[in-house]
């Protein structure tokens, strides 16, 4: 058996990341879906426009049972990430850029949750 929930961040939840080639990062909160245990998460970013050029989408950081933590960058025309033109939370915004999540839990036969 699973236990399986789903929920979706914010456009204004995103901020900027501070590193020499920028980025944004959102911090998913995941505890209205209840979980006892870390959970297979799974990810996508939805918009507006332009979140096909964004790197990092899939790659889930520190998770636990309550959430994790999801970083962006993108790679301008000249194939560097972000020198010339570095993601910003503006940007998230104004594409109405979201994550959707989904938590996935396994179960004993009687439907505890492990």
């Amino acid at each position: 058996m699973l236990h399986i929930a789903q929920g979706k961040t914010s456009p204004d939840d995103w901020a900027d990341y501070e590193s020499s080639r920028g980025g944004i990062y959102v911090d998913v909160d995941t505890s209205s879906g209840g979980f006892t245990a870390t959970p297979h998460y799974m990810v996508s970013l939805e918009g507006k426009s332009h979140h096909w050029c964004a790197n990092g989408a899939n790659a889930i950081y520190d998770a636990t049972p309550t959430g994790f933590r999801v970083y962006l960058r993108w790679t301008d025309d000249n194939g560097h990430f972000g020198e010339l033109n570095p993601l910003k939370k503006e940007t998230a915004k104004r594409y109405k850029w979201h994550l959707k999540w989904t938590g996935i839990q396994l179960c004993n036969s009687k439907g505890n949750k492990k």
